[in-house]
C-alpha cells in the first residue's frame, strides 16, 4: 500500500526499481508479469502521484461505502478483537467524527 501513496514520480521509479531488484532474480516471470499486466498499464491509475493530477476532488474510492469501510477498517487495526472492542472502537470512531463535523 506505501507504494501507492507515494507522491512523486521519482520516489516512484526509485522503490520500483528496489523491488525489481530485491525480487527479480528469485522470481523473474512474476515481475515481467507484474510490469507489463498491472504497473505498464494502471499505476496512472493507481498511484498517488499520477492520480493527484486528475481533477477528483479529493474522492480516490469509487463509493462513499468503500470509503467508509477503509476508515473503519484502519480503525479496527485487525480481525482478532472480540465484537465488543469493535463496538467500542466503533463508537469512538463516530464520536470523533462527530467532533470534527461540529467544529
Amino acid at each position: 500500500m506505501k507504494a501507492i501513496k507515494i507522491n512523486s514520480e521519482r520516489l516512484w521509479d526509485a522503490n520500483w526499481k528496489k523491488f525489481r531488484a530485491k525480487f527479480e532474480p528469485q522470481y523473474p516471470t512474476i515481475i515481467d508479469y507484474m510490469q507489463v499486466e498491472l504497473i505498464d498499464q494502471y499505476k496512472e491509475k493507481i498511484v498517488r502521484c499520477w492520480i493527484d493530477h486528475t481533477l477528483h476532488f479529493g474522492t480516490r474510492a469509487t463509493s462513499r461505502g468503500e470509503v467508509g469501510h477503509g476508515i473503519l477498517k484502519n480503525e479496527l487495526g485487525n480481525s482478532r478483537g472480540d465484537l465488543k472492542e469493535v463496538v467500542d472502537k466503533f463508537y469512538l470512531l463516530l464520536k470523533r467524527i462527530y467532533e470534527n463535523i461540529r467544529q
